[in-house]
């Protein structure tokens, strides 16, 4: 008896963990897919409706090889006739530790890089301090985005929501995370008819106990995500999208008004297609994208 409790125990306990795995890739990571790689940069089509801002590369057998985030180039002139240079750089929350090393160096080429963070005005995480995602990262042999980001350093400025505002902004738009959890699971739901894995394949994968075959499973379901967001922003936008995008481009407007002409964005890749749409509203055009390793899965 009491092994079948401390079985049951322990599966209870990996079904919580899954829940908050899907919870943590449909709102941090949700893009579009693409299914080969093809260089490191590609140019931008005029014609193209929106990049594509998270995508699976797979090898000519249909394994996944590698899960990647896109780094989005975009430049517009100024009243004065001078370029503004902005980059969207998409955030897994928990990925390879070479990845945010990559991150680390890229980010010192921009004059200013804006960073998310629901958290009070200046906040600056400590390298090296747990994240929110650190035992799922632990977990998966991962590393955690907070531990591994300098955020310290002079040109990084905060730009998102404090804890206040947030909240604030939730009750003006009558949210809750209740309610954003039902809006979730329903379009998880939904999709699963078309998707390639579904959340019996996530639990046959906890069980195993193989993480690279964790990692494919949730790297393919990150991938096939992309409508989950947008029914939970709906019509109006929601306060995890919408509002805190608002705020981010917000900074950046006071930042290039204090002369700054070559900018990062570093959010959450779940966030780059209503960033990539508002700074085409503003007059920027795309003109490149790279991409990113994320999750290397061979």
């Amino acid at each position: 008896m009491k092994g079948l409790l401390t079985s049951g125990m322990a599966l209870r306990r990996l079904l919580r963990l899954a829940v908050i795995a899907g919870f943590f890739w449909v709102l941090g990571t949700t893009g579009a897919l693409a299914q080969q790689a093809s260089g490191k940069q590609e140019a931008q089509s005029p014609k193209e409706p929106k990049p594509k801002f998270v995508r699976l590369v797979r090898n000519e057998q249909g394994t996944p090889l590698a899960l990647q985030t896109a780094l989005v180039h975009y430049e517009k002139r100024d009243e004065r006739g001078q370029v503004v240079r902005v980059d969207l750089i998409g955030a897994i929350h928990i990925a390879d530790k070479k990845y945010y090393q990559q991150l680390n160096q890229l980010f010192d080429r921009y004059e200013v890089l804006l960073y998310e963070l629901v958290a009070s005005k200046g906040a600056r995480p400590r390298r090296g301090q747990a994240g929110l995602y650190s035992p799922i990262a632990r977990f998966l042999g991962l590393a955690d985005q907070i531990r591994e980001i300098d955020y310290e350093k002079p040109h990084f400025v905060h730009a998102d929501m404090s804890p206040e505002e947030f909240a604030a902004s939730m009750r003006r738009k009558q949210e809750s995370f209740m309610k954003m959890f039902f809006k979730i699971l329903g379009a998880s739901l939904a999709q699963q008819a078309q998707a390639e894995v579904d959340d019996v394949d996530v639990l046959v994968a906890l069980l195993s106990g193989d993480k690279k075959r964790l990692r494919r499973v949730l790297a393919i379901q990150m991938a096939q995500s992309q409508s989950v967001l947008r029914v939970l922003e709906g019509d109006q936008g929601s306060t995890l999208i919408a509002e805190r995008n608002k705020v981010a481009l917000k900074v950046m407007q006071e930042q290039i008004q204090k002369g700054k002409r070559y900018l990062g964005i570093f959010y959450g890749a779940g966030h780059l297609e209503d960033l990539d749409r508002r700074l085409r509203q503003q007059g920027f055009r795309r003109t490149g994208i790279q991409w990113l390793t994320a999750w290397d899965l061979k």
